[in-house]
């Protein structure tokens, strides 16, 4: 038998809307729900063992994973009956991954910047495996400093567009004071 994989736009975690960027994007929402904290055992060397680290993921896509494939009869699946179906499933998401860089110096928030090792190695995440929790990305510093003279001036006043992605590092926002491991 093989095993089947669904997508979808939307998933609920512990109650929690998750979404994808692509839908929030199209469906022009007025909230962020496509970011995710999730827990990952990370080697640190041959000698020690893994330890767990709390990754931050932007949510590219879900997937549902059926370990057999369902009847034709549940094609239009549900949350209601995907609560109730017999064959074993998992909600995956794959996701673009930040690792932790430290804490903002000025806010205190957690900072942290992309990382593709993980995007390669292993995009996907089980959901079981994530905080049912809403967090929000915002550039440490949004004024990328290539954009600036040694007198703190903009080089380029005439451009209208301008790129806030700043250096790469990102302040991680949350309505929770701490984020808590399990």
């Amino acid at each position: 038998m093989n095993n089947v994989v669904w997508s979808c736009d939307m998933a609920m975690l512990d109650g929690v809307l998750f979404r994808t960027e692509r839908h929030e994007i199209r469906k022009r929402c007025k909230t962020t729900n496509s970011y995710i904290v999730g827990l990952v055992k990370v080697d640190t060397g041959a000698q020690s063992k893994p330890v767990t680290q709390k990754c931050y993921g932007v949510i590219k896509r879900f997937y549902v994973h059926f370990m057999y494939p369902p009847a034709k009869s549940t094609y239009k699946l549900t949350v209601r009956k995907l609560k109730t179906f017999p064959e074993p499933w998992i909600l995956c998401a794959k996701c673009e991954w930040f690792e932790e860089a430290g804490q903002n110096p000025i806010n205190g928030l957690v900072q942290i910047r992309p990382n593709s090792a993980w995007d390669a190695g292993c995009a996907f995440t089980n959901l079981s495996n994530c905080l049912s929790i809403n967090i929000t990305l915002w550039p440490s510093n949004p004024f990328d400093p290539k954009h600036f003279g040694a007198d703190g001036k903009p080089l380029d006043l005439a451009s209208p567009v301008y790129d806030f992605s700043g250096d790469g590092l990102f302040d991680v926002i949350t309505h929770h004071e701490k984020i808590q491991l399990h």
